[in-house]
């Protein structure tokens, strides 16, 4: 599994499509470099974007298969929607790789 984080430019793209398509307002602060970006195309093509704030307990998932509001991702785990083992594998990969981060 391969993750990208903070300079790839896919993230720009990410989170620019996250905004709110009526508003055109992010639902999301822009990250800072203080921050942990991830990306992730799964095999059907659906884009998943992952941001852990700096000192947050919590992080947000982006997926382009559901609402762009963020989806909460908790403890490790995100509880509103179902997903592959491949979403899954790159989820733990990123709170792992992550919690320095939330730990500030």
């Amino acid at each position: 599994m391969t993750t990208q984080t903070n300079t790839n430019p896919q993230i720009e793209r990410f989170i620019v499509r996250a905004a709110n398509p009526l508003t055109g307002q992010l639902t999301a602060a822009v990250p800072s470099d203080r921050d942990y970006l991830a990306t992730y195309v799964n095999t059907f093509g659906e884009e998943l974007l992952f941001v852990q704030r700096h000192g947050c307990e919590t992080a947000e998932l982006f997926h382009s298969d559901f609402s762009q509001e963020p989806l909460k991702v908790s403890k490790g785990r995100v509880v509103a929607i179902i997903m592959n083992s491949d979403e899954i594998e790159f989820l733990d990969e990123c709170w792992a790789k992550s919690e320095a981060v939330r730990l500030g």
